[in-house]
């Protein structure tokens, strides 16, 4: 194994499309040079059946896994769903209740973490898409986007609370649940690629503040982060700053024309703004899109191994 392979994991995400052996999939990605994964939420039960073996005779260390696992065809546990945070009790309990799975399935599979697509709050319109389009027209920073922007902006001031106080509700449940097992599991809420969902760094501190007697800490999706500071909702790397007292994990991934789990650097040097967080994480994740061939994969391991390994904090 290379030297990068002692410090990073490397998400399920880049080939699990293509797999319907657990197994399989699992040493595609040894061979890449990865000895650690996280398994993510399309990794089926199947397939989960295969790889745990191969965690106890010490084949692949499994250090996260994403929820839903193993994968679940209920879109209101979908990771794109309100979920954590749905109005309905009923349903806001399933959502508890299958995540509570999930870490039930973590300890298992000798996880430190789970990382959550935690919620978002119902928007009337299709915020996200219609800036990412004016942006794609050259329309940025012109009164035509500001328009749309500052509406979303003043929506969302208007109706999150509702929405984070359900989901910091719903984390504490699922907490309590770990607290009763005895499960030494950290739970990394992860800010979100769509302007609607939750947490945003604001919203992320508010629920670490609250809940910093639990195993809650925040998990550093750079790609999400960097698509949603080109559209003007959140300032990255600035507002993960005040985060980072509580940070634990992060998606490592690049952004190219809003396509996001692209290998670090692909859009060039900026990505040199995220490697003390990188640094400082305890789990430091490759989420990499099956778009990316091996060759890139390993280059960017390389490049990143090396600027993490010989940064220094000023």
């Amino acid at each position: 194994m290379d030297e990068w392979s002692d410090i990073f994991s490397f998400s399920t995400s880049w080939n699990v499309s293509r797999h319907i052996s657990g197994k399989e999939m699992i040493e595609e990605i040894i061979d890449l040079g990865f000895n650690k994964v996280e398994l993510n939420y399309q990794v089926t039960e199947k397939m989960s059946a295969e790889i745990l073996p191969m965690v106890e005779k010490g084949i692949i260390t499994v250090t996260s896994v994403h929820n839903v696992f193993p994968r679940t065809e209920n879109p209101d546990f979908s990771t794109d769903s309100i979920f954590l945070s749905n109005t309905d009790p009923e349903k806001r309990k399933s959502a508890v209740n299958v995540t509570v799975r999930t870490v039930d399935m973590a300890y298992l599979f000798g996880s430190r973490a789970v990382v959550l697509h935690t919620s978002e709050i119902p928007v009337p319109v299709k915020y996200d898409d219609i800036l990412k389009e004016l942006f794609k027209q050259g329309k940025r920073n012109t009164a035509e986007y500001n328009k749309v922007k500052d509406e979303f902006v003043s929506y969302r001031k208007s109706v999150s609370r509702k929405y984070v106080e359900l989901t910091r509700q719903s984390l504490e449940e699922i907490c309590n649940h770990m607290e009763k097992k005895g499960y030494s599991i950290i739970l990394g809420i992860e800010n979100r690629f769509r302007c609607h969902q939750i947490p945003d760094f604001c919203e992320a501190e508010y629920l670490l503040e609250k809940l910093n007697h639990l195993p809650v800490y925040f998990w550093y999706d750079i790609g999400h982060a960097i698509v949603q500071d080109a559209l003007g909702i959140i300032e990255n790397p600035g507002g993960a700053y005040g985060l980072k007292y509580r940070l634990f994990g992060v998606h490592i991934h690049d952004v190219v024309d809003f396509q996001d789990h692209r290998c670090p650097y692909a859009s060039g040097n900026e990505y040199d703004k995220y490697i003390e967080f990188i640094k400082e994480a305890s789990l430091k994740v490759f989420e990499i899109s099956k778009r990316e061939s091996k060759e890139n994969i390993i280059n960017s391991a390389k490049l990143l191994y090396g600027k993490v390994n010989s940064f220094e904090a000023n």
